[in-house]
């Protein structure tokens, strides 16, 4: 869990376990439709964080409506670290 999202927590009297997630349901082949970052177009992707956009070609369209985060408006993306569900690491998502 990210410290942003630790912090914000705290601040409302809650303790970071109240919202463990299992991250790894959502990093599944299942289909959901979700909005470009880059371009606004609903494209369909896979829950795994590997879909491109199939308009703009935009890498990394995550499957945020679906993630828990998302539902409690505590989202914690950034560009530097990306999100809990899908931290970044050295690979490119097209790479996994």
């Amino acid at each position: 869990m990210s410290k942003k999202l630790t912090n914000l927590l705290s601040k409302f009297g809650l303790e970071p376990d109240a919202l463990s997630w299992d991250y790894s349901k959502l990093w599944t082949d299942a289909k959901c439709d979700e909005g470009c970052p880059e371009c606004g177009c609903d494209a369909e992707i896979t829950q795994d964080g590997k879909s491109d956009c199939s308009e703009c070609g935009h890498k990394e369209v995550l499957p945020c409506s679906v993630c828990p985060l998302s539902d409690l408006q505590l989202c914690d993306w950034n560009e530097e670290t990306r999100c809990s569900p899908f931290p970044k690491t050295n690979q490119t998502w097209s790479d996994k």
